[in-house]
């Protein structure tokens, strides 16, 4: 049995670990503020909780698994009011810590007009944060697929122009990173409607445009184009034999050919 001076030297020392909530810590009593990054939150130098001490989340409860976001600190926090006012464009909002984790894994805001259009007027205003975003533990993965009327049989026929349209939710804010539908009638001056010479399976959207946003990874650039996948150097070049000045590059494509057709 432990000498009750070991055990007191043994809790003096958690206490004081604990109260500096630095990595100097027992490992198989606290874990490192790196740790605790990795697993659950964090709170290591240069993120808003870096100075939040054990007690500060869990010291009202009796576990660590209890923590607490709405009375450890002061300020809009504590006020609910104030937070219901801050996240009124979020249905189904809560006053609680199990809501605030939830939403806020990595300890900071969510600017969400960086990422997709939820705002009033928009037309995913009222959708919930869970409605979307169906792993709470990822919010990169999505639910566009079946989070609202987006039946998959109407979405095919609403898409039989697309031949590369797929029901995926990555696929969908890949092309409607904006919540935006783009019609092909409205694909001008380049066509690709019915029967027009890149129709069909020649339309496939992200083979004409496979770079991505430089503001959101996930998002085609439509602005960037590429008609090289398609037309081959040899074959390509074979065909403008006559003509001064010809390259084989999308920018020259799209120059001369601004219409899709010859």
């Amino acid at each position: 049995m432990r000498s009750l001076p070991t055990i007191a030297a043994v809790a003096a020392s958690l206490a004081l670990a604990c109260s500096q909530g630095g990595d100097a810590a027992p490992s198989l009593t606290m874990p490192s503020r790196a740790g605790h990054a990795q697993r659950w939150f964090p709170i290591v130098a240069g993120t808003p909780h870096a100075t939040a001490t054990c007690d500060d989340c869990h010291g009202a409860f009796d576990t660590f698994a209890k923590y607490d976001c709405i009375h450890c600190h002061t300020g809009d926090h504590a006020d609910e009011a104030a937070l219901a006012t801050r996240h009124g464009a979020v249905p189904g909002f809560q006053f609680a810590s199990e809501a605030c984790y939830g939403c806020h894994q990595s300890g900071v805001g969510v600017d969400h007009a960086k990422l997709f259009p939820i705002v009033a007027g928009t037309a995913h205003a009222t959708a919930g944060c869970a409605e979307c975003h169906v792993d709470p533990a990822n919010r990169r993965t999505l639910g566009c697929a079946g989070c609202h009327d987006h039946e998959q049989a109407a979405m095919a026929t609403a898409h039989a122009a697309v031949p590369d349209y797929a029901f995926d939710s990555a696929r969908c804010v890949r092309c409607h990173a904006e919540a935006q539908v783009d019609r092909v009638a409205a694909h001008l001056p380049f066509g690709i409607a019915s029967g027009l010479k890149h129709s069909g399976s020649r339309a496939a959207c992200l083979t004409c445009h496979p770079a991505t946003r430089a503001d959101k990874a996930w998002a085609a650039d439509f602005a960037v184009k590429d008609c090289l996948a398609c037309h081959g150097d040899t074959e390509t070049t074979s065909h403008h034999t006559q003509i001064s000045g010809y390259a084989w590059a999308t920018e020259a494509c799209i120059r001369c050919h601004p219409t899709g057709v010859n």
